[in-house]
């Protein structure tokens, strides 16, 4: 693929899926063009007047964009790392839909039902945040942050303390709000 390609995000802006292959793309220098429409989100990728390609996965959207740009690796270059880090970002992945679950919850018991996985997901995460050296920036900081913001603004405004106990993670979404 050229690199004359364009890229496109469909769907909600709002969307998590949608902010992390921004992201990525931001950091990247690269133009896209955000596509308000509903249904789910998609990362579409024209050349020329066609479309080439179109990814509704968010993991695979951040390896897709991660391969297109070489030149600018946000994966560590180790691969056991680099591994650990595409493990994270499954894992962040599962946690954004644990969190969905606990803001679908209807009443008490869906709330205290949907917020002990989440819990233990993010104290998955933690512990492995711990392990690793913190990064200038990296896949892993793209895919953490839409879920870690939303922990923070959840916890400010509602009082959940859904992010309580989680500095690992806290000091990774530093990174992308310190970003242009």
């Amino acid at each position: 693929m050229s690199r004359h390609a364009r890229f496109r995000i469909s769907g909600s802006p709002l969307c998590p899926a949608a902010q992390r292959a921004g992201l990525a793309l931001a950091l990247r220098g690269r133009d896209f063009r955000p596509l308000r429409s509903p249904g789910k989100i998609r990362l579409l990728i024209g050349q020329g007047s066609g479309l080439v390609l179109a990814i509704e996965s968010p993991v695979a959207m951040l390896e897709l964009i991660e391969d297109l740009h070489s030149g600018q690796p946000l994966h560590p270059a180790e691969p056991a790392l680099r591994a650990r880090h595409r493990q994270l970002i499954a894992a962040t992945d599962a946690a954004q839909q644990a969190l969905a679950a606990v803001l679908a919850a209807r009443n008490l018991r869906d709330l205290d039902l949907a917020v002990f996985p989440l819990r233990q997901r993010l104290l998955g995460i933690e512990a492995e945040l711990q392990a690793l050296p913190e990064g200038g920036g990296s896949n892993l900081d793209i895919a953490l942050a839409p879920l870690v913001w939303r922990l923070a603004v959840l916890d400010r405004r509602r009082g959940l303390h859904l992010g309580d106990g989680l500095p690992g993670a806290a000091r990774r979404l530093a990174l992308p709000l310190a970003w242009p």
